[in-house]
């Protein structure tokens, strides 16, 4: 399995959006403009240092909330790794 990253892509700048509301200004980071939100920027690296350890497979026991299930699947899609996920259904 090869490296397939560009950092850039997977982790670029912070689009930053300024709001004003009565007379203070905030500033929004738009992680939503991420396909894989805020824990892409983490889990991309982190499968590029398992597939340079010698991992070839990755398999994801994921709960239903956290939303690291998208970070996960959108990284392995743009890296070009295959990632198997297991979700327990309600009963």
């Amino acid at each position: 399995m090869e490296l397939q990253s560009d950092i850039f892509e997977l982790s670029p700048p912070v689009v930053l959006q300024k709001m004003k509301i009565a007379n203070a200004t905030s500033y929004i980071a738009r992680e939503d403009l991420l396909e894989g939100g805020s824990k892409q920027r983490a889990i991309a690296p982190y499968l590029e240092d398992l597939v340079r350890a010698g991992y070839t497979h990755f398999i994801y026991a994921s709960p239903f909330c956290g939303f690291a299930q998208v970070a996960l699947a959108a990284s392995a899609r743009k890296l070009d790794y295959l990632v198997h996920m297991k979700q327990k259904l309600s009963e």
